[in-house]
Formats: C-alpha cells, sequence, structure tokens
C-alpha cells in the first residue's frame, strides 16, 4: 500500500513537470510602440518649487507650486503648429508618479526645439502624497515617458497614433 501511495505521488509530481518541456514559451508583449513619438519629442529638464501669488478670494495664503520646465523638438522635415499628449513620470520600476496632459500650440521649424513652462498646483495632484512625491523626486530619479495623441502639421494635416 504504501508502494502504490509513493508511485503515485512521485507520478503527480513527474508529469506537470514533463508538460512543462513540451510547451513553448510565449513571448512577451511588445509594448505598443506610437508612431508620434518619432514626429515629435517632449522632455522635462528642469524642476523647480514655487508659490503662487495671493489672489483676493482665492488663495488665503501663497500656494506651493512646482515649476517643470519642458523641451519640445519638432523632428518632422515639416512645420509642426501644435501637439497634444501625456507626458508620464514613473518610478525606475514603472509605478506611476505624475502624467502631465500636455498641448502646445506653437509653430516650430523642422528639426528646431522650443522651450515651455508648467505651473503644477496641489490640485493637479490625485493627492497630498502625490504632490510631495512628485515634488521630492529629482527628475533623474523619474522615467519620462512621451504618449502624443495628435500632432498638427503646418499645412493642417492632422497626425495621429
Amino acid at each position: 500500500m504504501k508502494l502504490k501511495l509513493r508511485a503515485l505521488l512521485t507520478l503527480a509530481l513527474i508529469l506537470p513537470i514533463a508538460g512543462m518541456a513540451k510547451t513553448k514559451a510565449k513571448p512577451a508583449p511588445q509594448a505598443q510602440t506610437n508612431r508620434l513619438t518619432r514626429v515629435v519629442k517632449v522632455w522635462a529638464y528642469s524642476k523647480d518649487m514655487g508659490a503662487a501669488s495671493k489672489v483676493k478670494n482665492v488663495f488665503k495664503k501663497d500656494a506651493p507650486t512646482i515649476t517643470v520646465k519642458l523641451g519640445f523638438q519638432d523632428l518632422t522635415g515639416k512645420e509642426i503648429r501644435a501637439s497634444r499628449g501625456i507626458l508620464r513620470f514613473t518610478t525606475f520600476f514603472g509605478e506611476g508618479i505624475y502624467d502631465l496632459s500636455w498641448e502646445a500650440v506653437m509653430p516650430i521649424a523642422p528639426g528646431r526645439s522650443a522651450p515651455m513652462e508648467w505651473k503644477l498646483k496641489r490640485a493637479n495632484f490625485a493627492s497630498d502624497e502625490a504632490f510631495e512625491k512628485f515634488k521630492k523626486t529629482p527628475l533623474d530619479k523619474m522615467q519620462q515617458t512621451w504618449w502624443p495623441t495628435v500632432v498638427v502639421l503646418a499645412d493642417g494635416t492632422q497626425l495621429k497614433p
């Protein structure tokens, strides 16, 4: 009886392992590539703390702000009139820190770049913790991913992913 039980247990352990050897490994899913990342490039290069000024009946005291300076570069052979997308800030492990909804309506010549500045208030963030995490984490400790949603060329052509 003991011998039969031992044989059954051994088979129960060996069969699943043998079955695994016959199955092929599935390829890792590829990240969806957005073709617009080859048309326009956006990146943050500076982040500073500031304060919004007192405004009568709006702010009772100076509200803290984070000033983010961005670079915007036209990678096409045509002039860009406008661009819209999200600049996602994450940890190096992919944990979300902040999604900056980005829109620029300004002409930019082919191959040229232009600076932009965004002032983010606490109200732009989901929580005080999210605001503090973005404020305290240096840019070189964050990964930036640019997800363009639309680019408008000077001739009116709209490019979408």
